[in-house]
Order: C-alpha cells, then structure tokens, then sequence
C-alpha cells in the first residue's frame, strides 16, 4: 500500500509540474470568454473556471458556422487537448434565438487552460477559424501553495482510480472463480450421470474426512454374474495416496446384479480411485473401465494439485502455423494454464524456428532421432 502511494504521489507531482512548466505558453493564446462583433459566441458560468471543479460552457451558434443546426457537440480537453471527450450540449430554451447550447464540464485539477472546438450533426466544425476557443482556467499558477494543492488533488484523483480499478479486477476474478466453480460442477455432475448405471454413490457428493457407500451394477460389465464375489479395489488421489487400503467385499442386495459397500474417505482426499474384481488379492477377471480405471472426485475436501500436461503436436499459433491445429493447441494450453495446471507443447525442430523473432534467446538441451525425423 505504501509503495503505491508514493507511485501516486510521484505521478501527482509529475503532472503537476508538467501542468506548470507549461502553463505560460498554454495561456497566452487563451481567454477567459470568446466574443465576435459584439457578441459572446463562448463563455463559461461560472466565469472563472476553476480546476478540479465543474463548469457550464456556453455556445451561441447564431451568425456563426453552426447556426440552424439541430446538434451541437462539445469536443473539450485541458493544458494541449490532454483527456479529450466529446459531450453532447442542450439548447437553451430561454434565449430568443434559440442557437445557444450548453454541457457540463468538469475541470482537470491541473487543467491551465481548457481547449474546445464543437461541430454539429454533419461534421460542420467551428474551430475559431482554426485556433479553437482556449479558455483561461483561474490558477495563480506563480503560487508554490497552489501547485502543492493541485498535486494533492491529483494524489487523490490517481488513489481512486486505482482503488477502482483493483476493485474491478477483484470483482472480475470472483466472477472467472464462480464460473470455473459453476463448470467443475456441472461437468462432474455429467461424469456422475455417464456413471450411474454403472457406479454411483451415497451421498452423491463425496466428503472427505466421512463415509461414503459405493454401489455398483455387475450386470453391466465384464463381471456379470459374480455379484456374490465382486471385490471393491480402491485407494485415493490418483492411487497416489501413501495409506494402503485392503479390498472390500461389496455385498449383494436381495437377488440384484447391484452390490455395496461403504469405505471411509481420508480428511487429504481430493479423488476416489476405484477398480472392482472377483479377487480379493488380485488375479481373477478385473472391470478397469477399458483400462482408464474409475475416478470419482471429492466434491467437499482439498484442492487437487495441478497436472503436467504435454501437448505434442506439428503446429502452435503462432510459431509455427498452417491450419486450425496451430491456434487449437495454443488456445487449449491457455485455458488448462487458466486452471492452475502446468503445461508444455513439444513441437518438430523445424530449421526455420531457428531463426524465429519470436524465439529469440532459447537455448539448445537435447534432440531425439525418432523414425527418421529429428526432434
């Protein structure tokens, strides 16, 4: 927090005494109002103008190249067209003539001068004849206390707008978590569904640290008809966790190819690993789930660590790139990144990487021959 405060207080300073180095060339082409044949085409309410404040800028349009138009814009900006916006004026009814127009303008705290120009629906500008309608900003701008002021002003401006920003940022990181949260649900939700004529479980949701019973339907799988010796082979977090779990006897329930048992769920769980056979030391006939094995994650426990990912593939936007391939596998890695896993891309050594711009500073490691073609 300290150090951001003093960045502010720096960047204050800087501004401020950019605003007042300038500030004698700036003004002496400005006015306090703008007047031609009698009349006051531009004037400000009120008639000093004061930074950090707000004004009212007045345009009479009559006589002059906006006269008669049913639009009129304000482009504004202070000390060199710094901030430069565009706002809409209102006609101000209460005049005969009906061609004045006024907006509300808020004044930069180290604004000098204000720069102006307006134009009207067809792009017709009035630019005093080139020259822009500058306004003088009152500031003693020879006062030391003053610019001390300004910079204040400004410290307090630049504070904000960093809070703001931070607390937008924070707002879009829990919106990106409630959606990855929403998705991961979802998506095990799916995995539960694509289970459930197979496996299932109670609670649905797993809770590490509790008990959880595990049903299981051998008629769908290559251990139909041996409900009676069916064997629960399981462990946690990938068959990583160091405890060592003995297989559990599902039992049958009334005739059904259904069977269950209930197994308790470590409190450093994050995933349920299962296979289930006719043995309960190994050997005999295994339902392995086609060699993918049954994965079930713990819905209420700790964090899954990240995954190592590797991507081999012949194309990455955009070192290398033909097709859709290139922008398919940088895009992917991107998004497994987004999810706190690691990724890694492994690509053909093709000659011209070598003297890619974009890979500038590698350094060689190894190669490997494989079926002819060097990687």
């Amino acid at each position: 927090v300290a150090e951001a405060e003093a960045e502010d207080r720096n960047q204050a300073w800087a501004l401020a005494n950019e605003a007042r180095d300038g500030a004698g060339s700036l003004r002496a082409a400005a006015a306090p109002s703008w007047s031609y044949g009698g009349k006051v085409v531009v004037a400000t309410k009120p008639a000093g103008i004061l930074a950090g404040d707000k004004c009212v800028y007045i345009y009479n349009a009559a006589g002059g190249p906006l006269d008669g138009a049913s639009q009129v814009k304000l482009q504004v900006g202070y000390n060199g067209w710094k901030s430069s916006v565009t706002l809409d004026m209102k006609q101000q009814s209460t005049f005969d003539d009906g061609n004045v127009w006024y907006a509300e303008v808020d004044v930069s705290p180290e604004a000098v001068v204000l720069n102006s120009v307006l134009f009207d629906e067809k792009n017709t500008y009035d630019n005093n004849s080139g020259n822009n309608y500058n306004l003088l900003v009152d500031a003693p701008v020879d006062d030391d206390a003053y610019w001390e002021g300004v910079a204040a002003k400004l410290q307090e401006k630049l504070k904000q707008k960093r809070l703001d920003a931070a607390a937008r940022e924070e707002e879009r990181l829990q919106r990106s978590v409630a959606r990855k949260q929403k998705a991961k649900e979802y998506s095990t939700e799916v995995a539960r569904r694509k289970l459930s004529h197979i496996l299932y479980t109670e609670p649905a949701e797993i809770v590490a640290g509790e008990r959880v019973k595990v049903f299981y339907n051998t008629a769908n799988t290559n251990l139909k008809g041996r409900a009676d010796s069916t064997f629960l082979h399981y462990s946690f977090n990938r068959w990583a966790h160091p405890d060592s779990f003995p297989a559990a006897k599902m039992q049958t329930s009334g005739g059904s190819s259904w069977v269950s048992t209930e197994i308790s769920v470590p409190e450093d769980a994050y995933m349920v690993d299962f296979v289930m056979g006719d043995s309960e030391h190994g050997g005999g006939t295994f339902d392995n789930n086609h060699g993918l094995d049954y994965h079930l994650s713990v819905a209420k426990g700790p964090a899954s660590p990240p995954l190592y990912i590797t991507h081999i593939a012949v194309e990455m936007a955009p070192i290398a790139k033909v097709g859709g391939l290139g922008d398919v596998v940088t895009a992917l890695s991107r998004a497994v990144q987004e999810h706190g896993h690691h990724a890694e891309i492994i690509l053909p050594r093709y000659d011209f990487l070598l003297a890619s711009p974009l890979l500038q500073g590698t350094t060689y490691e190894t190669e490997i021959n494989w079926g002819g073609v060097r990687t």
